[in-house]
């Protein structure tokens, strides 16, 4: 019961942040010309996203973690709390320097696949490594909740954990490779058919 009164009071506090600080930032976001950037050969309905400021998580993310370091006053060094911190700062970074990019290139191309993918590697890899190392009671062990099975992964662990954190990136670039693949095979086929 004392988790969750902690969980409602961080959500109350995260929120009366975002609710007290988001009227001022969305101004000085338009102020700096912080916009959203869509592509010309965007669909007609996105273009009307263009300007609409961008970076605002950053007060969602600030919000969320002062929160949580408020509710655990008490326990600031919690293993747990800054691990979780850690990856939400992480993925937060890196969506804001993609943004960023985006912004100071005026064109909707903040970071490349390859490199979204190199950061979240390194985010993953350093936070399979501090859950290793500091947090105490660490297991590769899984239990799944309905049939009350343990399974335990032990070096596997490391490698859903990776997978855990790049999924996207690594969707994404299959996806360019197979997109690239069948263009190739169409051409293939098409100049075939001409000779």
């Amino acid at each position: 019961m004392e988790n969750f009164i902690k969980l409602m009071l961080a959500f109350g506090i995260g929120l009366l942040l975002v609710l007290l600080a988001m009227p001022k930032v969305i101004p000085f976001l338009h102020k700096m010309k912080f916009g959203q950037v869509e592509r010309e050969e965007g669909l007609e309905s996105h273009k009307k996203k263009g300007g609409t400021p961008t970076m605002g998580g950053v007060v969602f993310v600030l919000a969320a973690v002062i929160a949580a370091f408020v509710v655990n006053y008490k326990n600031i060094t919690n293993p747990n709390l800054i691990l979780i911190t850690i990856v939400l700062v992480g993925y937060s970074l890196i969506g804001f320097i993609d943004d960023a990019l985006i912004i100071l290139k005026h064109q909707n191309e903040g970071l490349k696949a390859w490199q979204k993918f190199l950061m979240q590697a390194i985010l993953a890899v350093g936070c399979y490594l501090y859950l290793e190392n500091f947090v105490p009671g660490f297991t590769t062990e899984v239990t799944i909740p309905i049939v009350k099975v343990n399974i335990d992964f032990g070096w596997f662990y490391a490698v859903l954990v990776f997978i855990m954190f790049t999924g996207e990136s690594i969707y994404l670039m299959v996806w360019m490779v197979l997109r690239q693949v069948f263009q190739w095979l169409q051409l293939h086929h098409l100049s075939s058919m001409l000779l």
